[in-house]
Formats: C-alpha cells, structure tokens, sequence
C-alpha cells in the first residue's frame, strides 16, 4: 500500500510539474552549448616507464597514448522570476569509436582514467543542475542548490571534484582532460559590497545512505575588494573522509580487507579514524599594471592522515591497524599573466601569456 502511494504521489506531482509552465510565465530562457575535439600525443607523462602484460611483447610503455575524442555540451538557462533561476547541462564525453574496453590497460595505455570492464560512450550526462535563489531571506543572500560548479582559489584550492590526474565518472581514456568540474552543492553568497561571503557544503561521494562513510567539503571563502586593481581573499576548507562504524562491514585497501566492528579493526582494539584534510590560506589578486594580472596565495594543511583510507598507501599486513598521524604541508603558488590584446597583429585571437611558480612542501613520514 505504501508502494502503491508514493508511486501515485509522483504521479502526481510529475503531471503539475508539465502543467506548471501553463500557469507560470517563464521571463527568459537562454540555450547555448559547444562541441569540443581534440587530438592527444603523449608520452611519459606519468614519469614512469613500466609496462603491463597487455602490450609489454609489443615494446611499448604504459604511458603512450594517441587518440582523438569529443566533448558535447548542451546548456539551458532559464529565468523563472527577477531572483529564482535555472541551470542544466547535458555532456558526452567520447574517444572516437570508443567502445565498452576503453577503460582497460591496454586500450587507454597511460592509466589515468579509472578502470572499467564497461562504459558507454553514447551517454548524455547530467553536468550541471541548480536552482539560483537571488534575495534568498535577505537582500545580500543568494543560494544556489544543486550541481554546480565551484572554483576557490584559482582553482588550486577548490575546482575540481577528481583528484590525483583522475576523472572517476568520466567515459574518456583521458580522464585528466575531462570537462567535468561540477560538485553536488549548496551554496550560500553573502554580499556586503566590498565584501563578500562564499560558504559551500558539498558531498564528494555517498558510499551508503545509511552509513556515515561519505566524502563532505565544508568551506568558507571571503573576499575583499581593497581597491578597484586589488582583492583580498581569506578561506578555510574542510574535506573529510568518514570511517564506515558498522559492524561487519570492510574496508579495502591496496588488495588488503579490513573488517571492522564499530569503527575498530577487528582482531585489535585500535580504533579508526576519520581522514580529515583541513586547508586555510590567503590570497591576493593585483591588476594595478595594465594588462598584467598578479595572483599570489599561500596555504597550509592540516588534519588526519590515515592510509587505511588510500588506496596509494602502504598496507602492513603484520600489524593489521589503522595507521594514522597529523597531517602538515603547505604550499604558495604565484601566477603572472599578461594580456596581448593591445597588440594590433594578434589581437583578433586575444592571446596572453601566463607564467606560474608553485612549491608543495609534501609530508615528511618514516613510515
């Protein structure tokens, strides 16, 4: 009976969805879109020169790949009212012919995609989906919920939802060079002209509805505008990786399975912990020189290591225990940018040139 009630509760609230439009007028509604291809030659860009069994008699090394793919993007923005909008795209990412064996070793040869046994190339994905709430309570406040894309700190501190070169939702072999750069977020925008709040909740990967073993970033971002050539910038960001406390469950890391019994490795009475990257930092953006754009920031990291928790880490199977100690790194980057505009002979194409300096001070462990 419940079953049959919520099925007829969609229903209905499906059929107002359609007729809604006959009753709301719509102020504007914008569609727009791009087809991206691109050819790829590259070697040696893992810096590694190991081979796999699939293409080792063939004298090659894992890290060659030479293809081209396509990346398909179609976007609808609609203005329901002056401060309730609407954001969806649709995206196909596809090598050319690619088929269900673009995932494996041997067809991608450079493993920085996720492997796959299947991935169909033919889909249209969900890129963005987001409702835009503008006076949202107060006049300053506007909130966004949804797919959206979120990019802090020059994109070095918050930008892309896939790490370490990867694209896990990805259909390209390439998954470094997807366009997927969408979280699944709420996003509160203060204004109080000069300054101004970004705060961000987003959820980086649902292990179990029912289980606290998700990935969440929490952060806040706030920036200044000291002059019209000058902005300040001051954030805090949380990421955090929780433990999966139920009993018989199991986490696996680098071929190794680890069962747990509330939280604690079983066998042991060590207690696991939740791997936290916490990062704050501070940021600054001059354009006082014309045409040139300075961007300088520095941040620190800290928080929890735990390895149980990467699949990059170095299981020790004698101890069978979660190993974990505080994190602490930090890192500048400096970006120099100049606009060639004003050049009469390229100007048409907008060029510029663009330099950067970044150091990462990486983690000192003897483990």
């Amino acid at each position: 009976m419940v079953r049959r009630l919520s099925v007829s509760l969609c229903l209905i609230a499906a059929v107002g969805f359609v007729a809604l439009p006959a009753f709301a007028a719509v102020q504007n509604v914008k569609i727009s879109g791009d087809i991206n291809v691109s050819g790829v030659g590259r070697n040696n860009l893992d810096l590694q020169k190991t081979k796999t069994p699939e293409i080792a008699a063939a004298g090659e090394s894992s890290d060659r790949q030479a293809d081209f793919f396509s990346i398909t993007r179609v976007k609808v923005d609609a203005d329901l009212t002056d401060n309730v909008s609407t954001s969806v795209r649709l995206l196909n990412e596809r090598n050319w012919n690619g088929d269900s064996t673009i995932g494996t070793e041997a067809n991608r040869n450079i493993g920085l995609a996720a492997a796959s046994t299947s991935k169909d190339q033919g889909n249209m994905n969900i890129d963005l989906a987001s409702i835009t709430l503008k006076e949202f309570m107060t006049p300053a406040l506007t909130l966004t919920v949804g797919r959206q894309e979120l990019r802090f700190g020059n994109g070095w501190i918050v930008g892309d939802p896939d790490t370490n070169g990867m694209a896990l939702n990805s259909e390209l072999a390439e998954g470094d060079l997807s366009s997927r750069k969408a979280f699944d977020a709420l996003r509160a925008r203060l204004d109080y002209n000069p300054l101004v709040l970004d705060l961000i909740y987003a959820k980086g990967a649902e292990g179990s509805t029912v289980i606290n073993d998700d990935t969440d970033l929490y952060g806040i971002n706030a920036g200044y505008e000291l002059s019209p050539e000058t902005i300040l910038e001051g954030f805090w960001f949380s990421k955090k990786r929780n433990i999966a406390r139920t009993s018989g469950l199991s986490n696996v890391d680098s071929g190794a399975t680890t069962s747990f019994d509330g939280g604690v490795v079983a066998g042991t009475q060590v207690k696991q912990k939740d791997d936290v990257v916490n990062t704050i930092g501070a940021r600054v953006v001059n354009k006082s020189v014309k045409n040139l754009t300075l961007d300088g920031q520095i941040a620190y990291q800290y928080g929890t290591y735990n390895p149980k928790l990467d699949p990059n880490a170095r299981f020790i199977s004698s101890t069978n225990k979660a190993e974990t100690s505080p994190r602490s790194a930090w890192g500048t980057e400096i970006v120099a940018s100049y606009d060639l505009k004003d050049i009469s002979a390229v100007s048409k194409w907008e060029p510029s040139l663009t330099g950067a300096y970044i150091y990462l001070s990486g983690a000192n462990r003897d483990k």
